[in-house]
């Protein structure tokens, strides 16, 4: 499918969503659905919970979420460090095929965490051009802001750094021509708001 050439529309709250995102980052290891789910309440407007602040680590712990106590090779993008310096320690695992936030613990964090203000509403696939454009339309046509989390394979996404001429190639041609992935994570959590 070709995009239509320069009709690009943000769904509402995406400026505010990069502004937090850029602040949060790096995500800590093994916490990637914690760390949409915190954008995700922020973007919300919920930023603490019981007086302590709402980020990746609180929702972590709300979740339930369990890390690696080894990192595997392949999991950071080239020349990503990780991120350990955890402010709220989760429990370590050896298996790191076991280690993230389950899909289960992230819908009851973000209950729990916006004190039952925010209700997480499970979709599965699958998922198409045609289901995906239906769900970002019917996201862009709500009269509130909504934040979407995707969990994904990272070795289905474009590599860091793709070249201008890579993107416009997308944008107006539709051309899956972007750099091979940087990293190989299953799942990965992705969110837009």
């Amino acid at each position: 499918m070709k995009p239509n050439s320069g009709d690009i529309e943000l769904l509402p709250g995406a400026r505010a969503l990069l502004a937090m995102h850029a602040r949060e980052l790096p995500q800590r290891d093994d916490l990637c659905g914690a760390f949409c789910g915190a954008l995700a309440l922020g973007c919300a407007g919920i930023e603490e919970h019981d007086g302590e602040p709402i980020d990746q680590d609180a929702v972590a712990h709300a979740a339930g979420s369990v890390i690696a106590t080894a990192r595997a090779a392949g999991t950071l993008p080239h020349g990503e460090t990780g991120r350990r310096d955890y402010r709220i320690q989760p429990p370590l695992l050896a298996d790191g095929e076991e280690s993230g936030t389950t899909a289960a613990g992230l819908l009851e964090a973000l209950g729990q965490l916006s004190d039952g203000a925010l209700e997480a509403i499970p979709y599965t696939g699958p998922w198409n051009t045609e289901t995906l454009a239906g769900l970002f339309d019917l996201a862009a046509e709500l009269a509130h802001a909504v934040t979407l989390v995707a969990n994904l394979a990272t070795r289905h996404l474009w590599g860091g750094h793709p070249s201008t001429s890579q993107l416009l190639n997308y944008l107006f041609e539709g051309e899956q021509t972007g750099p091979p992935a940087d990293w190989d994570v299953a799942p990965a959590a992705t969110c837009t708001a």
